[in-house]
């Protein structure tokens, strides 16, 4: 009980971290495109209290254990001033695309220290690890949040994406979609299959990280098993 217990406390502090790195991404392009808005409101920090927001850190994970079966969620949006950007197509697709990118740049990470450390393992032997559950479980969860994040639905990345490409007029009332397309999102979650073709979009990126998906899917199955057992 007791090792899953700490087993557990590290997956979910290295998955706070993780958005705090997406949104820290975010914070930092912004800044080196020539606006300091995320920077003049501290957002520049490792703190994960300050990117804590009450319905992607909150709502989210509750709403997509629900009908996905795992948590999932995210930081405070990174307020952010266009106005400010030197260039605002070129600055918004930087600012846009430096969250997904921080998380591809984890799940690599974790990747090639798990490789370093457990090789070709198998699962048996990934599972006498816990560190091991942990790094691919990682690998997992970093991977995730930058496939879901590039959905071209409002207010995630992949929205502003899609607005760079549009007429400005036609760009402006599509970003109105807002919070609505939190709404869009839990139907497609839940009418759409939308959790299963990202699942098996997060297996075929870790897979290209050269996990397996027997590993990919036993360790991940595993941190939820570990979960149930202490009551979460």
């Amino acid at each position: 009980m007791e090792s899953a217990i700490l087993l557990l406390a590290a997956f979910f502090f290295l998955f706070l971290m993780s958005v705090v790195f997406h949104e820290l991404g975010h914070a930092a392009a912004a800044w080196w495109c020539g606006d300091s808005t995320a920077r003049d409101l501290g957002r520049i920090t490792l703190n994960p209290i300050v990117h804590i927001d009450p319905v992607w850190s909150i709502l989210m994970p509750i709403m997509t254990t629900v009908f996905l079966g795992f948590p999932f969620g995210g930081a405070k949006p990174v307020p952010v001033n266009p106005t400010n950007f030197r260039r605002p197509r070129r600055d918004d697709l930087i600012v846009t695309l430096a969250g997904p990118a921080a998380n591809v740049l984890q799940a690599a990470g974790y990747a090639l220290l798990f490789h370093l450390l457990f090789g070709g393992a198998g699962w048996q032997e990934v599972a006498r690890s816990g560190l091991g559950i942990v790094l691919v479980g990682m690998v997992f969860v970093n991977a995730l949040l930058a496939i879901f994040n590039l959905l071209p639905v409002p207010p995630l990345d992949g929205s502003h994406v899609v607005a760079a490409l549009l007429p400005a007029a036609v760009a402006e009332a599509y970003r109105r979609v807002g919070f609505y397309g939190i709404l869009i999102l839990l139907v497609l979650l839940y009418s759409a299959n939308l959790g299963r073709y990202l699942l098996e979009g997060t297996l075929l990126s870790m897979a290209a990280l050269g996990l397996s998906r027997e590993v990919s899917v036993a360790a991940v199955r595993e941190i939820f098993s570990l979960a149930s057992q202490i009551g979460l």
